[in-house]
C-alpha cells in the first residue's frame, strides 16, 4: 500500500521485505506498531539504494507513525543488517526532481542540476554535518528555483516533505551565507547581498570550483 502512495517500483518493495523477513528471522519481536515501524524503516532504507530520494518524514506521515521513532528503527536497520542509507547525488536529484513534479516547475532540468550542485557545496562547506538531509535537499530546491525566478513558498516544501518550515528556512540562511562569503571578494562582490543572490547564483554554480 505505501509502495502505491510513494509510487515506488515493485524492486523497491522486495528488497524492503526482504530486509524485513532478516530482522524477523533474528529475532526480531513486538506490538504490531512496533512492526509497522520495522516494515517502514526497511522501506527507507531499500528506496535509498534504489536512488529514488525518499525521505523518511515523508513515509512516517504516509504510515502515521512517529519521525523520531522510525528514524531509531532505521538506524537499528542499518546497524543489525549492516547495510547504510545512501545520500548520494542519484537521491538528490530523484527528490528534487519529485519536488518538481509536485510543484509544477516547468524548467526541471535545470532547477535539479543547480540543486545538486547547492547540495554538493552545501557538504564542502559542513553544512551538512550532523543535519538531516532532508532540509539540506529543501533548502537547495528553493534556492535553485528562485535563480529560475519561480518564488515558491517554503510552508509548501515543508508540507510535501513533512518537515519544519523554520528550519529549511535556516539551511536556506547557511547556505546563503556560504556562498556569498566567497562571491563578496569578487571585484563586484560589493553589490551582492542576501535578497539579489538568486540573480548571481548562476554564475557562482558554474565557476563554483574556481572560487572555492
Amino acid at each position: 500500500k505505501l509502495c502505491g502512495q510513494l509510487k515506488l517500483q515493485d524492486a523497491i518493495r522486495d528488497s524492503a521485505f526482504r530486509l524485513v523477513q532478516h530482522r524477523v528471522s533474528n529475532g526480531f519481536r513486538g506490538s504490531k506498531e512496533r512492526h509497522k515501524l520495522l516494515g517502514c524503516a526497511c522501506l527507507v532504507v531499500a528506496a535509498s539504494k534504489h536512488h529514488v530520494g525518499v525521505t523518511l518524514e515523508e513515509v512516517a506521515l504516509r504510515c502515521d507513525v512517529k519521525a523520531n521513532l522510525l528514524q531509531k528503527m532505521i538506524w537499528k536497520v542499518c546497524k543489525e543488517t549492516g547495510v547504510r542509507i545512501s545520500r548520494n547525488e542519484e537521491n538528490a536529484e530523484a527528490l528534487l526532481n519529485r519536488l518538481c513534479k509536485h510543484l509544477n516547475i516547468n524548467q526541471t532540468g535545470g532547477v535539479c542540476a543547480y540543486g545538486c550542485k547547492l547540495v554538493s557545496i552545501a557538504g564542502q562547506a559542513w553544512v551538512c554535518t550532523g543535519r538531516k538531509w532532508s532540509f539540506i535537499i529543501a533548502a537547495a530546491f528553493l534556492l535553485a528555483a528562485e535563480a529560475f525566478f519561480y518564488l515558491i513558498e517554503v510552508e509548501d516544501v515543508a508540507r510535501f516533505l513533512n518537515i519544519g518550515a523554520a528550519t529549511i528556512a535556516l539551511r536556506i540562511k547557511e547556505i546563503k551565507d556560504v556562498l556569498l562569503s566567497v562571491m563578496q571578494h569578487l571585484p563586484w562582490g560589493h553589490m551582492i547581498e542576501l535578497s539579489n543572490l538568486h540573480v548571481y547564483l548562476p554564475f557562482a554554480l558554474e565557476h563554483w570550483d574556481v572560487l572555492y
